[in-house]
């Protein structure tokens, strides 16, 4: 019988691709720190069973073994941007979790803002962002306006713009293939999909 709690080993990783296309299956790995002494249990489970799920809920990884598979079965749930989610695994008295970005189509990109500045008279802004599709073309917009686009510089691109000094609180970043981000201004530390 596996044991549910067993100091000894704690969960190391869930992996998953970078990302799925919705009503798509993909396998994944669930590993523990080291190769158990014993079997243990392992029970996984999603953030939101609507866009998908695990299989097994348990998995038991026993001797000689360190990881186990799982498959996360994602429905078709009508969303036109990206889900993000959220596989957990815990097993004695541990947990790791693995986020699964669940997209509209094939080719629809995932957009990050690693950076943006803006000066303080509002006058002044820099963007930088990724896609993690090639061929992409990027569009910077404050408070509604467009911008303009981003110069695609080896594995990021970059924009600075000149703003008329009006506030803005945020910038987002539009993608030719479907993906957005958005980042808070000026204290923002990541973005968020739209």
């Amino acid at each position: 019988m596996a044991r549910r709690l067993n100091a000894d080993n704690c969960l190391q990783a869930t992996s998953l691709p970078s990302k799925i296309v919705q009503g798509e299956s993909t396998v994944g790995t669930v590993c523990l720190d080291r190769v158990p002494d014993e079997p243990t249990e392992v029970l996984l489970l999603t953030d939101n069973s609507f866009a998908g799920t695990v299989e097994p809920t348990t998995v038991v990884i026993k001797p000689p073994d360190q990881c186990a598979s799982l498959t996360v079965i994602t429905n078709a749930t009508g969303f036109t941007r990206e889900y993000v989610l959220i596989v957990s695994a815990f097993a004695n008295g541990s947990s790791a979790d693995a986020v699964l970005p669940i997209i509209p189509f094939a080719g629809y990109d995932l957009v990050e803002i690693t950076r943006a500045d803006v000066n303080r008279n509002f006058t002044k802004l820099t963007v930088v962002a990724t896609s993690d599709e090639p061929g992409a073309v990027l569009t910077a917009f404050a408070n509604g306006v467009e911008l303009g686009q981003l110069v695609q510089k080896g594995d990021r691109y970059v924009g600075r713009f000149t703003l008329d000094g009006t506030p803005i609180n945020n910038v987002e970043v539009q993608s030719t293939l479907g993906g957005c981000a958005q980042r808070a201004l000026p204290f923002g530390t990541s973005s968020t999909h739209c």
